[in-house]
């Protein structure tokens, strides 16, 4: 229909129609004037115009355009959420595709409560928020075109809401607290949860706060290493929901604490210390400790890796294991000794030299004493003291009962014990014994007046014989590194040294009064009473540089049988220097002529 104003005084219209073309209407018509005509789609542009009866026309009006359309836009899309989607956000953006001959949209959605049809949306989307809590929902959308043609709603597509979250498994196992020892395959079960609309349930395994397994299945194993575990399992719908169970703990551990190694006291240790302190080397994963001491018994130690035991003398062996938490070991460390003693050994008994003795053969005696016993620490040791007039102790280390000096001693009174050691350091020390080592002269002279004595003679009306002295004793440098030694023995007796009593003249090192470093041989008949002789070494040579002390001795070796033995020596301190390229001069021989005897030496 084509509809315009009535003009009173028209006697026609004429109608523009383009691009079907021109119509005379007869007028006035009604008001308004319709004219009814068939069109097919498409695109017009009409105006009128009014003729009265003059045949004037009253102009042409504005020109309209409109447009013929019998056929429906296309359907939209549906886009999303997609088709079967599971939510638990009730704010939903429902997306389609755009329409080209769209003009606008409506949404039909159906709730679980209600159907409602929403528009019309210009856009190709709409947020909206489910409001009538959980279920299905449906939704579908048309096209509305222009011409109001509609395209007709499209396939209908699901959306559950579900906010609530399934049923919250339980663990099953293994138990809360369960100590795997055996294996570390381990075997988790719980129970299944329930969902009503978003099953079904998907399940993640956590180990320690992390996630480790997502499985549809309500059991699973792992193998795991040694350790302390907590674990839980959360269920999760379709929609997103999730439900925890409580913590549950267990324990792998397979491998018992290694063996400790001992420490102290070492292996064959002796000691004289009731107490003693075990140590040894702490063993991973060890709750405690087991002490076994042989013949005394077990500790059990937490805590520490040491013990302090006080025991009883006697000999023991000792050990250590470690133990875990769930009483595993592995046993014991080997064992190690020992022995408390402090009981010292027995005391030895001095054998020789016997107290008080006097001795004139050697100056190399041999100390002899009985054998210490001990039970415990034995074998046993023994420690040779033995003091000079000085007062200095001179110890030696023995293993043996007997002892003999490697060098010569000085002629001295000496006091002398030993002292037995065993191995724990207990020690008993036998009696103090005193000797006196003297040459073959004071002896000689002891035999000589000790019976004079007893027939009641003065000292002083001793028999008539000769008196060996040494009156004049000197080293000279020469200036080359050589000296002039020069000693003058006489005869101050009032008897003559009977021929053939041959004797020497010697000079000796007072370091060592065994081996002469100058040695005269001499003839008896030289020293008549009141005589003498002056003994020379023009060239002498000293091995080292330094003080020395020298005595000249005449008569060392006691040939001649004298009024006194006690003045037949001289000493000189003096200092030498070496010669540097000449050899030390070498101990003289006997000179040509008799030879002295006796030639035992002192």
């Amino acid at each position: 229909d084509l509809i315009w104003s009535r003009v009173n005084n028209a006697l026609t219209y004429t109608l523009y129609l383009t691009p079907t073309g021109v119509f005379d209407i007869p007028g006035p018509g009604a008001s308004p004037v319709v004219s009814s005509t068939v069109l097919s789609e498409g695109v017009y542009s009409w105006t009128v115009a009014a003729i009265n009866p003059l045949d004037i026309s009253s102009g042409i009006t504005d020109t309209w355009v409109f447009t013929i359309d019998n056929t429906a836009p296309a359907a939209p899309s549906l886009i999303a959420p997609p088709n079967g989607t599971l939510t638990n956000d009730p704010d939903v953006t429902f997306v389609w595709s755009d329409v080209p001959d769209a003009a606008s949209y409506w949404l039909a959605l159906t709730t679980p409560v209600t159907s409602t049809i929403l528009g019309p949306f210009t856009d190709t989307s709409t947020a909206l928020t489910l409001l009538d809590g959980d279920g299905v929902y449906t939704w579908t959308v048309e096209s509305i075109d222009a011409a109001t043609n509609a395209s007709g709603f499209t396939d209908t597509w699901t959306l559950t809401l579900d906010t609530t979250s399934p049923t919250s498994p339980t663990l099953i196992l293994p138990p809360d607290g369960t100590v795997f020892t055996q294996t570390n395959v381990i075997t988790f079960e719980w129970t299944a949860s329930v969902d009503a609309l978003s099953g079904p349930v998907t399940y993640t395994l956590s180990l320690n706060g992390t996630p480790t397994q997502t499985l549809a299945l309500t059991t699973t194993s792992l193998a795991l290493a040694d350790g302390v575990y907590n674990w839980t399992v959360s269920a999760t719908d379709g929609a997103g929901n999730t439900a925890i169970t409580g913590t549950h703990t267990f324990t792998v551990d397979l491998n018992p604490p290694p063996i400790p190694s001992l420490i102290s006291p070492p292996d064959q240790t002796y000691t004289n210390d009731p107490i003693v302190n075990f140590v040894w080397s702490p063993s991973t994963d060890a709750l405690a400790y087991t002490l076994n001491i042989s013949g005394f018994g077990t500790i059990d130690v937490t805590g520490r890796t040491t013990e302090t035991v006080t025991l009883p003398e006697g000999v023991y062996d000792w050990t250590v294991r470690a133990i875990d938490a769930y009483s595993r070991t592995l046993g014991y460390a080997d064992t190690w000794r020992l022995t408390v003693d402090f009981t010292s050994p027995t005391t030895p008994t001095l054998i020789a030299p016997p107290d008080g003795a006097t001795i004139t053969t050697t100056t190399r005696p041999t100390f002899e004493w009985t054998a210490s016993t001990d039970a415990l620490s034995g074998p046993v040791d023994y420690t040779l003291v033995m003091t000079d007039s000085t007062g200095i102790p001179f110890t030696v280390d023995l293993t043996d009962t007997t002892f003999t000096p490697s060098i010569d001693l000085p002629f001295e009174t000496y006091t002398w014990a030993v002292q037995a050691y065993d191995q724990a350091g207990n020690v008993s020390t036998s009696a103090t014994f005193t000797f006196t080592l003297k040459s073959q002269s004071q002896a000689q002279s002891n035999i000589l007046y000790f019976p004079l004595f007893l027939k009641s003679f003065s000292p002083s009306e001793p028999t008539p014989a000769p008196d060996l002295i040494i009156s004049d004793f000197s080293v000279t440098p020469n200036g080359d590194g050589t000296y002039r030694v020069s000693v003058t023995a006489g005869n101050q007796g009032p008897v003559s040294v009977a021929d053939p009593n041959n004797f020497h003249v010697a000079v000796y090192d007072t370091n060592d009064l065994t081996t002469p470093i100058i040695l005269w041989g001499v003839q008896g008949e030289w020293f008549p009473s009141g005589g003498g002789r002056v003994l020379t070494v023009d060239n002498f040579t000293f091995p080292n540089s330094g003080s020395l002390n020298l005595r000249a001795w005449a008569d060392p070796f006691n040939v001649v049988v004298e009024m006194d033995d006690n003045n037949n020596t001289r000493d000189l301190a003096v200092t030498v220097t070496a010669a540097s390229g000449v050899s030390p001069q070498a101990i003289p021989t006997y000179p040509p002529g008799p030879q002295p005897t006796p030639t035992q030496t002192p």
